[in-house]
């Protein structure tokens, strides 16, 4: 044997060795066999993507993705923790309670799920526009442009109005849209704007039960904008005075400037509102919804249009327009669902993002971190859905 096959052999030997090393003590590739983990992993019918496990738990924080051994035996599955030891956690309508509160605002949280996408979407199939005939919509060169001027004033003519409710859909590997079944509570509005003018204003509102909240930004002199958040319910609207039927829930000046694009991004999460306007935050707190005053579909809590953008006596343009949820929790199953579960030294609930196709800490209880074989770190196959996977979002 020449010394260059010699060489090419123990190059080779080694690669083997380190590969078994890296198997034996490092990570490991573990296919992911159902969907109980949509749209964050892929699996089950159709695509079944194979992600890196990286051993160990380590320190373990809300929301972190593992790889769990199930005590009764069978493949390991792949859950989310939500629940950290001496903590009590409780499902409330969808939401997760931790010590009978909703989280708080700066607690990391994973990324919402898009369920519009003008990318992949068409705005005027998802939207109820132009309902006048002055058709204040028009779609130009990638762009949706709004003359909003010749709208009646305090109407919805120049709104967009998202006629597909809030449910739990997503888009899957390659970009299809999945209908969903469960409704979702929470909601977020993100798009780019440009006001052609000073005149008028623009118009977001997202609608949760009864209550419907709005933000309007007005453009003022100097490159300046009055943003405004707002709420109306059954509450509101039974006061006797016109000008208290909406109420006011906070106003800032912000600096923006006419002709150019800004990026916006409105949400609602956990009775938390925030909106992002031209990179300055506004942000505030509720206690609880209003309940919607008629009938409801079964499960379901909130009727009408859930998400909408538009103008009034504006002349603006919008693109790059997406709508997301937040994960959502079913009440399936019997554990922290008909009351609070406390958990112990070591145990940890966890849950399936896609709630109503998983089986999870509902089901079969707590699991200790002993059951935790490791982390997912990124999806390896197939090679089109190579990606990083980030328990909570930046």
């Amino acid at each position: 044997m020449s010394a260059r096959l010699r060489g090419i052999c123990g190059s080779l030997a080694a690669i083997l060795v380190a590969l078994l090393l890296v198997r034996s003590f490092v990570a490991e590739v573990w296919r992911v066999d159902s969907g109980s983990m949509l749209p964050i992993l892929h699996g089950g019918e159709g695509l079944s993507e194979h992600v890196l496990v990286k051993y160990g738990a380590g320190d373990l924080e809300r929301f972190d993705l593992v790889v769990l051994r199930q005590e009764e035996g069978g493949d390991p599955i792949v859950k989310r923790v939500v629940g950290l030891p001496g903590e009590t956690i409780r499902i409330i309508g969808g939401d997760l309670i931790v010590n009978g509160q909703r989280l708080p605002p700066a607690n990391p949280r994973p990324a919402p799920v898009p369920v519009f996408d003008d990318t992949l979407l068409l705005l005027e199939d998802h939207f109820h526009m132009n309902p006048r005939a002055a058709r204040p919509w028009r779609y130009r060169d990638g762009e949706w442009h709004l003359d909003a001027r010749g709208v009646p004033p305090r109407s919805d003519g120049a709104m967009a109005l998202l006629h597909l409710d809030l449910r739990d859909a997503h888009f899957d590997h390659n970009g299809e849209f999945v209908p969903g079944v469960l409704q979702m509570n929470d909601g977020s509005l993100a798009c780019s704007f440009l006001l052609e003018e000073s005149t008028g204003f623009l118009r977001f509102r997202l609608l949760e039960e009864g209550d419907v909240f709005r933000l309007t930004v007005r453009p003022l002199k100097d490159d300046r904008a009055l943003v405004r958040l707002l709420r109306r319910n059954p509450r509101t609207l039974a006061s006797k005075d016109p000008l208290l039927k909406e109420e006011l829930l906070l106003e800032r000046e912000i600096p923006l400037t006419i002709g150019e694009w800004h990026g916006l991004r409105f949400s609602n999460t956990d009775n938390h509102l925030v909106a992002q306007v031209a990179g300055v935050r506004l942000e505030m707190g509720y206690d609880q919804n209003e309940p919607y005053p008629g009938r409801t579909g079964r499960g379901d809590r909130s009727v009408g249009s859930r998400v909408g953008l538009g103008g009034e006596g504006c002349l603006a343009r919008f693109r790059d327009v997406r709508v997301l949820r937040d994960l959502y929790w079913s009440g399936a199953g019997e554990h922290a669902v008909s009351g609070g579960l406390s958990l112990g030294p070591g145990e940890f609930f966890v849950l399936g993002d896609n709630s109503r196709d998983s089986r999870d800490s509902r089901t079969f209880g707590p699991v200790r971190l002993s059951n935790v074989i490791g982390r997912p770190v990124a999806v390896v196959w197939p090679p089109s859905s190579w990606r990083w996977l980030a328990p909570t979002a930046d």
